[in-house]
């Protein structure tokens, strides 16, 4: 179950909690790609990243990537993280760049852990490797890969 499906918008405090889960996730992906040299625009709400590649674009190039279709099946066969092709957002085909989802947890056990842990006191390192591994696992194969490219 994702964390959509149990909103209770009567309750502004669980508001607050579903919005700083997304943001921790928002800021690990775009904070671990970044660093990885990746260019990303930072987050600004919801569940996704837009991704360039294109500052490997020579490199992508002589691998046979050649379109961001083509870069999005090689990363999924890859590394087994799916992405979806620019081209879908009105890009160009050979432009290299994609979205990622980065909600790949369950919100409901999620959102449990921060209302126990409470809004006082911030959601780190240890609550995404506890609740969102999977988060972690994905953007980290994709960093190295990127940078392996």
């Amino acid at each position: 179950m994702c964390i959509r499906d149990s909103i209770n918008t009567d309750n502004e405090d669980d508001m607050k909690h579903r919005r700083r889960i997304l943001k921790l996730a928002a800021d690990y992906t775009y904070e671990t790609l970044k660093k990885a040299g990746i260019s990303i625009h930072r987050p600004q709400g919801g569940f996704y990243a837009f991704v360039d590649f294109m500052d490997k674009k020579e490199a992508a190039y002589t691998k046979g990537l050649t379109s961001s279709a083509k870069l999005c099946e090689t990363l999924l066969e890859e590394t087994g993280v799916a992405f979806l092709s620019g081209e879908g957002f009105g890009m160009d085909p050979t432009y290299l760049s994609a979205r990622l989802s980065y909600v790949d947890f369950d919100g409901d056990i999620a959102l449990m852990a921060s209302q126990k842990i409470g809004l006082k006191k911030e959601l780190g390192d240890d609550f995404m490797a506890q609740y969102m591994p999977n988060i972690i696992e994905a953007i980290d194969k994709t960093a190295t890969w990127y940078q392996a490219l």
